[in-house]
């Protein structure tokens, strides 16, 4: 883990991370943004306590972190605490020395660990008077793990304890970020994988890969048929795929190329997949938990689609940052059709089979800009996304 908080104004594809400095506007933003504490604009400041991030910032999928770095889970914090002797005197170990900084008595601030921990405050927009508060008496942590829709895991440190705290926060609130550094899985390298197969109710056959104990489809499905043998409309019309309210498929852009189509595969809707049919015999549409089960298995969402996503720019968009495939999943950008096509190269989605209320359903989605693998709640059963498969 890095020894000094984050202060970067841009995230790793070099887009710029919004500087919102008005506290109202801080309170309601749903996007990543950045401030100094106090609206500072020297430097000295900055250098010292790092930047205040909302949680939206730590996790955009346009990532905070270069390569080879992310925001640390809830349960890497936990790692750390754990190492450190557990979270009722991990804070102590964790802390810069001295009152410079942290405000006296600055208890049992031994700084063993080389954390350097400084009090870096929050940013609560118009919560309170002020929008700033706590300088030099609490220094607080993002993770990338989210408690609920509108909160997230932070870890606290205090000036005046020798515990960590370990809680849930708005995401709006600013704080501090540390990242770590990926770890480096005892993996094969994508040319030692051992590749099984399976068909589909078409007679397409697709490589498979076993990761832990899932083996999912290698590649995006792209069947015309259900498993009864019925046929999937294609639909092509824009107005007509939008007011649908059964089952179709379509291929980006409607082409025909049958290259295209066995790269990208197709995409369906959300009544497809409900249909509970879409899937080869043996195989089913994973749940948001199945997705869930593979992103821990990576290590976390924070880092999951850099180990999925196919390497290089073949069929990503460059910059496809952090991907080296080293599991053989071999994730492709297949994009999306919401009426219009969107994305072929730059993101590729993927339903789940898991449904959170009548009009909204979810998927997960990996983007060429980073590393990050995110589980979505997405509006609109007339979506069409990619589709893997994983078996029974």
């Amino acid at each position: 883990m890095d020894g000094e908080n984050l202060r970067t104004t841009k995230y790793s594809d070099g887009s710029a991370i919004p500087n919102v400095t008005d506290k109202t506007a801080w309170t309601s933003l749903t996007i990543g943004a950045y401030c100094n504490y106090q609206n500072a604009k020297g430097t000295d400041t900055v250098a010292t306590y790092g930047r205040l991030y909302n949680w939206y910032a730590a996790t955009d999928s346009h990532n905070i972190a270069p390569i080879g770095w992310h925001v640390p889970t809830d349960a890497e914090w936990t790692l750390l605490t754990t190492f450190l002797g557990g979270e009722s005197v991990a804070g102590g170990k964790m802390k810069e020395t001295g009152t410079i900084h942290w405000f006296s008595p600055n208890t049992a601030a031994t700084n063993e660990s080389g954390f350097s921990a400084t009090p870096s405050g929050v940013c609560i927009g118009k919560i309170l008077p002020t929008a700033f508060d706590e300088l030099g008496v609490q220094g607080l942590y993002w993770s990338c793990t989210q408690y609920d829709a509108s909160e997230a895991w932070v870890l606290n440190l205090g000036h005046d304890i020798t515990s960590c705290g370990h809680g849930y926060y708005f995401k709006q609130v600013g704080f501090a970020v540390r990242l770590v550094k990926d770890p480096l899985f005892d993996k094969p390298t994508n040319s030692n994988i051992t590749y099984g197969t399976m068909s589909d109710q078409d007679g397409n056959v697709y490589k498979t890969v076993t990761i832990g104990t899932q083996t999912w489809m290698a590649e995006n499905l792209r069947t015309t048929k259900y498993i009864d043998g019925t046929s999937i409309p294609n639909v092509t019309s824009a107005s007509k795929w939008l007011k649908l309210t059964t089952g179709a498929y379509c291929n980006y852009n409607n082409t025909t190329s049958v290259d295209t189509i066995a790269t990208y595969g197709s995409l369906y809707n959300w009544y497809a997949v409900n249909t509970g049919k879409l899937a080869p015999k043996d195989w089913h549409v994973p749940t948001n938990a199945e997705y869930s089960t593979l992103i821990s298995n990576l290590g976390g969402r924070c880092f999951a689609g850099g180990k999925l996503k196919e390497a290089g720019t073949a069929h990503w968009l460059s910059p496809n940052k952090g991907s080296d495939n080293s599991y053989g999943f071999t994730a492709l950008p297949g994009g999306y059709c919401s009426g219009t096509f969107t994305g072929l190269g730059i993101y590729g989605y993927w339903w789940s089979s898991t449904e959170d209320s009548e009009t909204v359903a979810l998927c997960t989605q990996i983007g060429t800009f980073g590393i990050s693998m995110s589980n979505w709640i997405f509006t609109g059963e007339n979506v069409g996304f990619s589709v893997r498969c994983v078996k029974d």
